[in-house]
């Protein structure tokens, strides 16, 4: 077989940056042309490539890690054609330094609702074992736009939503046993449902008071590793991304979710203090003596 076919569309367009479509559903050709307005110009030739060697995530590793998921979605036809649309999925989910709470309910739904559930699994990380998970989720802000139902979860935080009344989502796309969702706003958009969620409940708690705004609460959900579209643990995040059923309001005085974030807040610290140790404080003195004639010393 040859090399797949690669149409590409106007590269030079205006490539401003976009955190989401402006009209998410409304993208419904059926072209396979190849969008890299979002890649810098000299990049391009490799996004080809690397579209060639069917390498997803050196792809979108080209691109600010900010509109891969945009460039997912302006190319979701010609990924799914290539064979490639789950890891692209999958690599521009869960590298974003910031969040998605620009985007729609209905735009992240189609991204997931055309990927095939075997295949994004194999883009992620191995799932952990057991039956059922225990998943919780931090959320903060008058109730509005406080995402308490999405589809992740994870001990990371990816994702901040805030918003006026009147923009309420009770549903989205991730969940994870972390923290890798932040949700937060005044009332109308407070997802209480999402796709990121996590096991660990002193990162929920953390992230629900990480801006120190009103009613800061943890929801938590129950999940089977069938109800997960994938698994990751990418930067040392525990993230379940899935459509969350069925969630409630877990009940936690103000002191015990002050402690518990608190808690989470000294561990970070602590990793991020020794990740930063000076080198003299972790390699051992004794192989750094002279190297013997002809070598050097490390």
């Amino acid at each position: 077989m040859g090399e797949p076919a690669l149409t590409l569309c106007n590269p030079d367009a205006d490539s401003a940056a976009r955190t989401a479509p402006a009209n998410p559903l409304a993208a419904g050709a059926t072209s396979r042309a190849l969008d890299l307005a979002l890649i810098p110009a000299v990049l391009r030739p490799q996004a080809e490539e690397a579209f060639r060697a069917g390498d997803a995530g050196g792809m979108v590793c080209l691109m600010d890690n900010t509109v891969g998921l945009a460039f997912v979605f302006d190319n979701v036809w010609a990924l799914l054609e290539r064979g490639i649309f789950e890891e692209a999925l999958v690599h521009a989910y869960t590298l974003t330094r910031v969040n998605f709470s620009r985007w729609s309910t209905s735009a992240l739904r189609f991204l997931f609702d055309r990927a095939d559930r075997a295949k994004l699994r194999a883009a992620g990380d191995p799932m952990p074992a057991g039956d059922r998970f225990a998943l919780y989720r931090g959320v903060a802000g008058a109730k509005g736009r406080r995402r308490m139902h999405g589809m992740s979860a994870a001990p990371g935080f990816s994702l901040c939503l805030c918003g006026a009344k009147g923009r309420r989502r009770m549903h989205g796309m991730s969940a994870a046993p972390g923290f890798s969702l932040c949700l937060c706003g005044a009332k109308g958009r407070r997802r209480m449902h999402g796709m990121s969620w996590t096991r660990d409940l002193d990162g929920a708690a953390w992230l629900a008071c990480r801006f120190m705004l009103p009613d800061p609460a943890v929801y938590e959900t129950t999940a089977t590793p069938t109800d997960v579209y994938f698994y990751s643990r990418q930067r040392a995040e525990d993230d379940f991304v899935l459509w969350a059923g069925s969630v409630r309001r877990r009940r936690m005085t103000p002191d015990e979710l002050k402690a518990r974030a608190e808690r989470r807040a000294d561990a970070m610290r602590a990793a991020n203090e020794k990740f930063h140790e000076p080198a003299s404080k972790i390699i051992d003195p004794s192989v750094t003596q002279s190297a013997p004639q002809g070598g050097k010393a490390i």
